[in-house]
């Protein structure tokens, strides 16, 4: 049974590819890396929106610092 506190990953690779504006290989590849927390239901991963948030966070901070 889930904790009421979880998040329920819902947005696919293709939605969060397309969010990063990069794509879809690039999104499994950054989650084979471990960069963005994804869960596999089957063979698709899902994604929560605080996983891409949390992501889109960290990559801003890294192209400000480069």
């Amino acid at each position: 049974m889930p904790k009421e506190h979880e998040e329920k990953p819902e947005f696919s690779t293709y939605e969060v590819a397309d969010e990063l504006g990069i794509s879809p290989p690039t999104v499994r590849a950054l989650v084979a890396r471990g960069a963005i927390p994804a869960v596999r239901y089957y063979k698709r991963l899902k994604f929560t929106r605080r996983a891409i948030d949390e992501f889109k966070e960290r990559s801003q901070v890294r192209a400000i610092a480069a």
